[in-house]
């Protein structure tokens, strides 16, 4: 595996630096007349070795000593408890926007019951799926998390259009393979599209993905308590 010096911690560097010194002063150094041309066996040296001394007084400097086992056990299941409950959350986030699919279109509501506009209706999503409370407007959701290419687009991203004349007046929730989802207009209702669509690539005014990284880790935090 390919590494640099740079990467290796305090204790580790101290004895390839040795080792490394070793090798230039041998490769520097001047033939001996007296040397024989005689081949020299292969010494096959175990990897957990000290590095032996350069001259009289230097004392060996150990390997550095490898993470606790049950360290890394540790750190890999607080990992994988994290990626389960993003993905799950996921999922919730999906299924949650789906089973609004009918609802109709209402200004200024976010409640099922009601109706959503598209703002209200990505807000319910997130607070019913995620219980993050996102502002009730599209504009200001694109203020949100960090920036995502079209190209780079995750499920549960919100997609930004401008269908008023302005950036960022229409937003949805990407599905995934080119659809998303979202509350279009007056008389009409919650619905898939496609991105590809000719209107929806001409409109396409950017993508949102929103930070809930901190709520997966303390979401999985809690769990393990």
């Amino acid at each position: 595996m390919w590494f640099t010096v740079h990467s290796l911690s305090m204790s580790a560097r101290a004895p390839l630096a040795l080792l490394l010194l070793t090798a230039c002063q041998l490769a520097l150094a001047e033939p001996d007349a007296t040397t024989t041309t005689a081949s020299v066996p292969a010494v096959s040296v175990p990897a957990a070795a000290m590095v032996p001394p350069l001259g009289a007084g230097t004392a060996a400097v150990p390997a550095a000593p490898a993470p606790a086992t049950g360290e890394l056990a540790s750190i890999g299941q607080q990992s994988l408890r994290v990626v389960d409950w993003a993905a799950s959350r996921t999922q919730d986030l999906l299924a949650t926007a789906l089973s609004s699919i009918g609802v109709k279109y209402r200004r200024g509501a976010s409640d099922p019951t009601v109706g959503f506009d598209c703002s209200g209706f990505v807000r319910h999503v997130y607070k019913e799926a995620l219980g993050l409370l996102l502002p009730h407007n599209a504009y200001s959701m694109s203020l949100q998390g960090k920036p995502v290419a079209m190209s780079e687009l995750k499920p549960g991203d919100l997609v930004f259009f401008n269908t008023l004349k302005r950036q960022f007046s229409h937003v949805g929730i990407y599905l995934g393979d080119d659809r998303f989802i979202h509350a279009p207009s007056h008389g009409k209702t919650v619905q898939v599209d496609r991105l590809t669509d000719s209107y929806w690539v001409r409109h396409f005014t950017g993508a949102r993905r929103i930070d809930t990284e901190a709520a997966a880790s303390l979401a999985a935090g809690e769990a393990a308590n």
